[in-house]
């Protein structure tokens, strides 16, 4: 199987596989990537494991509200840890939060992210179709 986790697979004392990649992994390789914005196969990469696995652990870790998801509009889903110093609300803010990592992301790559009807590009945001 092509997906399969390459660490060998190890049992608990329930008799049910141990768990091979913990949170904690998954948090310190976001959190070194640059701007700390990345993609599942980032993680998935850098541990050996499946996609699967590293977007399961990267949920876990949003449900603990330690990294924020952007959904680009097409089946790329960029993660980051959001600022500290940013509260997050139901009133926008963490939509603010994702902007700003999606600017700081176009102006590392050096070429521009398009997320639905916007672009981000050289640290700016502007609808689709305007030229920067």
């Amino acid at each position: 199987m092509a997906d399969q986790d390459q660490r060998e697979r190890e049992w608990n004392e329930q008799g049910e596989y141990a768990e091979m990649y913990s949170t904690e992994e998954v948090y310190d390789i976001l959190a070194s990537l640059p701007k700390q914005v990345g993609i599942a196969s980032d993680i998935s990469d850098a541990l050996g494991c499946s996609t699967l696995t590293a977007r399961n652990k990267l949920q876990e870790l949003r449900y603990e509200r330690k990294v924020e998801k952007r959904d680009t509009g097409g089946r790329t889903v960029l993660w980051y840890i959001p600022d500290e110093n940013s509260e997050e609300s139901a009133d926008g803010d963490e939509i603010e939060d994702a902007d700003m990592a999606l600017k700081r992301l176009s102006t590392e790559l050096g070429e521009a992210i398009t997320v639905g009807d916007t672009v981000y590009e050289d640290g700016d945001k502007h609808p689709a179709g305007m030229e920067s």
